[in-house]
């Protein structure tokens, strides 16, 4: 049996050693040599650290800035902490140390050691927050999972200074009427003014952050969500041009007339 016969390339030696030597001479303007490949990886990989780690910071400052100008709430900053991270060792079917976390008397008792894991308006004198916060394996509080974050532990810390008050789920107080806050913060030209107490306590949140309310959106677009929320259907140009122009002479009154008219429509 007669075998193909395989056709190789010619090679010359003067020619391979000269491009050989031609290409240790350069590098490939096409290729990238592994050293520039290495550099640039480096290059993006420290950018991207320095941007996450400015994120992190900024992100770290608005929680510290959040968290020491209010009050903290036990119910809804405290308590959710403690049952998710603390009652199995430290709640009502398990008191490690003699320590329980879900009775304020209990919580706020001496501990086996004389030590107070809570000592209301001392945060010094608050061995929880000495636990909590120690990078030492066996003395970090909780012992298993991830450590509580820095805003959590910030969160103990203005609770206990604050007298760590103590109040029942929010199911079980009785309703009291919250007071208005009052802002007294200039918003922008574009931002609609209101007088709504719900827009107060808006405002008042977002000022401690230095933000205010988005301007209000264009009639045309205000009209189109109207129309989806209520019928599930844009409006027609003609609608439209008779929206803007009965808007044009009294938005409010040409606004709840719209609403009234997409409420009593056979598709709503």
């Amino acid at each position: 049996m007669m075998l193909p016969t395989i056709k190789r390339w010619p090679c010359n030696d003067s020619v391979s050693s000269s491009s050989s030597a031609s290409t240790n001479a350069r590098p490939s303007a096409r290729f990238p040599s592994s050293n520039q490949f290495g550099a640039s990886r480096v290059f993006w990989v420290l950018s991207l650290a320095c941007l996450a780690v400015g994120s992190t910071a900024q992100s770290l400052r608005a929680q510290q800035a959040e968290t020491a100008d209010n009050d903290v709430n036990f119910a809804t900053d405290i308590q959710p902490i403690l049952a998710r991270r603390c009652f199995a060792c430290h709640g009502p079917d398990q008191a490690e140390a003699g320590l329980r976390l879900h009775e304020p008397d209990q919580a706020f008792a001496k501990l086996e050691s004389g030590l107070s894991a809570i000592a209301p308006g001392t945060p010094n004198d608050s061995h929880l927050l000495e636990r909590i916060r120690s990078q030492e394996e066996g003395v970090r509080m909780p012992p298993e999972g991830k450590p509580l974050t820095e805003r959590e532990a910030m969160l103990f810390e203005r609770w206990i200074a604050q007298g760590a008050k103590w109040k029942k789920h929010w199911a079980f107080e009785p309703l009291s009427r919250a007071d208005v806050p009052t802002v007294s913060v200039t918003q922008p030209d574009n931002v609609p003014k209101s007088s709504h107490p719900i827009d107060a306590f808006i405002d008042h949140k977002l000022a401690k952050r230095g933000l205010h309310r988005a301007p209000q959106a264009e009639p045309v677009h205000l009209l189109r969500r109207l129309y989806f929320d209520l019928i599930g259907l844009p409006p027609t140009p003609e609608q439209v041009q008779s929206f803007l122009t009965r808007a044009a002479s009294g938005f409010d009154q040409a606004w709840e007339s719209e609403i009234d008219k997409l409420l009593a429509s056979e598709q709503y």
